[in-house]
């Protein structure tokens, strides 16, 4: 008889549980696309960035770790029509001459950034000097570390047990005494 109580109450602890706990962290990770959506040019985010004395962008090619790339194929696009082309060198550095301020487009790879570029001298504070572009999407998460912890089934499991096991010991190791005023 104390066999089935210790069950239905195992059993009703796991269904509590799994009532309480928020459903992301039972569900399966979502899908993620293998190719990248197509994105309109007014949802992109434009960045400025400051010409040179000489009228030169200058830039660096990356790819998802930050680390440079060599020898990769930059174009440069306004409207979509093709201004100048450049190649990365040994530390995925390039620079592109004589251009004007304006809205350029950077292309390596399949990627493409918008950079608005600032004539000498004409940038705001917040320009950066240079442009960074990477050759493969960049994919950044957050996650908080309990987040992953309780998302594992066995943690999940060990919780469960736990939440159950504790107190069916604590109340048999009391019934196992004898009142004091016996």
């Amino acid at each position: 008889m104390a066999w089935g109580k210790t069950v239905r109450l195992i059993l009703v602890a796991m269904v509590t549980i799994g009532m309480v706990l928020p459903p992301a962290l039972c569900a399966d990770a979502p899908d993620i696309p293998t190719t990248a959506p197509t994105i309109s040019t007014t949802d992109w985010m434009i960045r400025d960035v400051a010409l040179d004395e000489t009228s030169s962008l200058n830039g660096r090619c990356v790819d998802s770790r930050g680390h440079g790339e060599a020898d990769l194929p930059v174009r440069v696009l306004r409207n979509n029509v093709l201004v100048a082309e450049a190649t990365t060198d040994a530390g995925g550095e390039f620079q592109i001459a004589d251009l004007r301020g304006a809205v350029y487009q950077l292309q390596v790879g399949d990627q493409t950034a918008l950079y608005r570029c600032w004539a000498p001298g004409t940038a705001p504070p917040h320009a950066s000097t240079a442009a960074a572009v990477s050759s493969e999407p960049i994919v950044r998460g957050q996650s908080h570390p309990l987040a992953r912890g309780l998302s594992n089934p066995w943690v999940i499991t060990g919780i469960a047990l736990a939440a159950v096991a504790i107190p069916v010991a604590i109340h048999n190791h009391r019934d196992d005494r004898t009142p004091a005023s016996q």
